[in-house]
Parts: C-alpha cells; structure tokens; sequence
C-alpha cells in the first residue's frame, strides 16, 4: 500500500510543471488560435506563434516563407532534379545577366549550340587573329587530319611577311622537264598535238606524212623533240600566222627526218626557231616551214 501511495506522488510530480505551462495561457484553459505550445527557458509549456522562416495555420500547414532559402540550407547532397528547375527554351543556356540574374539566351556569335550539346562553328568564323602560329610558321594538315605549325623548308623558305625565296641552285633540270609522249596522225589533231605544258616530247610515227603540231607559242618556251626512226610533218599551232624558221602560209610544215633531236624556242607570239641534231650531234637547223 505504501509503495503504491509512493509511485502516485512521483506521476503527480511528474505533471505539475505541464499544469504550470497551462495556466499561463490568456484563458487559462485553451490554445489561442494558431499557436504552438514551446518549451521556456524554465522549461514551462508557452504558447508561442511560430514565424522566421516558416510559419504554421491552425489546421497544422506549415508554410516556408518566400526568400528564405538560401544555398547553405540545400544538403550537398541533395540531388535535386533537373525536371523541379524552371522551364528553359530549347537549346538555350543560363547566362549571368548584367544584373547578375541566371538568364536564359541563345548562343550565337561565331559558334552556336544544339540542344544535344553539340557546338557548331560557324563558316568563316575562325581568322588569323583566332590561331598562334609561330613567327615564321605555316599551318599544314597532318596526316591525322590536324594542323600543324611547320616552318617551310627545303628548296623553298619564307618569311613572316609571306615573302618566298627560291634556294640557290635549287631549280635543276629534272624539276623543269614536263615529259609526254605524242603520236603523230593525219591531221596532228589529238595524240598529234602538243600540250602547252611540255618541255619534252618524244614522237611515235609510222609515216613521214603525218603531222605532230607545236603548242600555242608562248615566248621564251623551249621545247625538245626526239623522234625515233620514222620521220614527221612538224606544223604550228596557225601555220598561216606562226612561223617556223621564218616560214608561214596554210598548211605549211617542215619535214623532220628519222630519229631527230629538235630544240624549237618560241621567240614571239607568232614565231618559232629550230634546230636540229642527229643521234651522231651533227648540228643543223629544221626546214623552213611551207606548204
């Protein structure tokens, strides 16, 4: 019996200060409307309107207030979703404003963007002021595909101000010869007929009534022909108005025997010089051209 008078006491104990708490409300019986009971500092029961960030109605709903929240409050793990952010405009990005508010805008300029990411330069945007190139370099495709910054060398050097120069002795023979082989016909037109681009020019005939046919005269151009055992009708390009060795009218030729060595030097725009030499370089000069 004592025992139970005992632990009586100790629950009576227990709740006076929670009965304290309760008197001190207005009415001394009830909970205005909205307010919250919180603990004092002396540990009594106080009805209390919560406010600071949040605040809380009478049906229990508690609002967050506008503002509030700031970068320290979100956990670094928070992971928030893409999809809770505002909405963005297709391929748009969030650019820093003037006023230094995140602002949605279109990349644009030299370069543009896709909404998958990809960036796209755009044509004739990239100039020289754009790329460092070393003093004196030029940029050259590697077989990779990506330019490389290669000082020109070899027969050829340049400066920074684009000016090339040709090494001494660097221009032989063999880097000047434009070699063809020419088939002389009826009329010289096709395989009869020189290119313009040929300094060498070895003849294939099987009559010396066919024709080979010089190029457009170009003066200053010298030109080697050699034949082998069957001999040519050698014309100009107009025999009426381009002279070999002096000689115009329609249809004029020279005759050129078996295996001949010719050197013709276009002199002007209307005329050709030749001479000649044998397999034995016995010296001579092409027959005066005519009909």
């Amino acid at each position: 019996m004592l025992n139970d008078v005992k632990k009586l006491k100790t629950e009576i104990d227990a709740l006076e200060p929670l009965v304290a708490g309760m008197a001190l409300l207005p009415d001394g019986t009830a909970l205005l409307d909205g307010k919250i009971f919180v603990g004092s500092g002396a540990n009594l029961a106080t009805a209390r309107t919560m406010s600071g960030d949040a605040t809380i109605g009478n049906t229990g709903v508690v609002a967050i207030g506008t503002g509030v929240i700031v970068n320290a409050d979100v956990h670094t793990n928070a992971a928030i979703a893409f999809s809770k952010l505002a909405t963005l405009t297709d391929g748009n990005i969030v650019v820093g404003s003037g006023a230094n508010v995140p602002t949605s805008v279109a990349v644009s300029g030299d370069v543009t963007i896709a909404n998958t990411g990809a960036v796209t330069i755009g044509a004739k945007k990239v100039t020289a002021g754009m790329t460092a190139i070393a003093d004196g370099k030029i940029l050259i495709g590697g077989a990779g595909g990506a330019g490389a910054a290669q000082t020109l060398s070899g027969d050829i050097t340049m400066t920074n101000t684009g000016v090339a120069t040709i090494a001494n002795a660097a221009v032989t023979p063999l880097k000047t010869i434009v070699a063809e082989a020419r088939t002389a016909t009826a009329a010289g037109l096709t395989t009869g007929t020189i290119s313009d681009t040929s300094t060498m020019v070895t003849v294939t005939s099987d009559s010396a009534d066919k024709i080979i046919i010089l190029p457009t005269p170009t003066p200053g151009r010298v030109l080697t022909i050699i034949n082998g055992a069957t001999g040519y009708e050698l014309r100009s390009s107009a025999p009426e108005t381009v002279a070999i060795n002096g000689g115009t009218e329609a249809g004029a030729e020279s005759a050129i025997g078996a295996s001949m060595i010719l050197t013709m030097t276009c002199v002007s725009a209307t005329a050709w010089i030749g001479t000649s030499s044998t397999a034995a370089g016995v010296q001579g000069v092409v027959q005066v051209a005519a009909a």
